[in-house]
């Protein structure tokens, strides 16, 4: 699903890859999937950084980056560091 968000976002569909991202975050916290769900945090703060919302996009990216380290998962926790930078 993520990818899907990231398409809607290269359209400028902000509100649906907004969408499908959350409904991907939802379905990974009800899995209990962590990996997923940090997944779906950079997508969304992608997403919130693109359509303007520049804290929502922190938020996000700092929700993933706390679950990253938590997991040592080196992929995500660059790709949330690269999002706060950014925003």
């Amino acid at each position: 699903m993520n990818y899907l968000g990231r398409v809607y976002i290269r359209h400028k569909d902000y509100d649906m890859a907004l969408k499908i991202h959350h409904d991907a975050y939802d379905i990974a916290q009800k899995l209990e999937t962590k990996l997923d769900m940090t997944q779906s945090l950079v997508g969304l703060g992608q997403a919130y950084y693109a359509k303007g919302n520049v804290d929502a996009a922190i938020e996000a990216y700092r929700k993933s980056l706390n679950i990253s380290l938590e997991l040592n998962y080196n992929i995500e926790i660059k790709d949330a560091y690269e999002g706060l930078s950014k925003a």
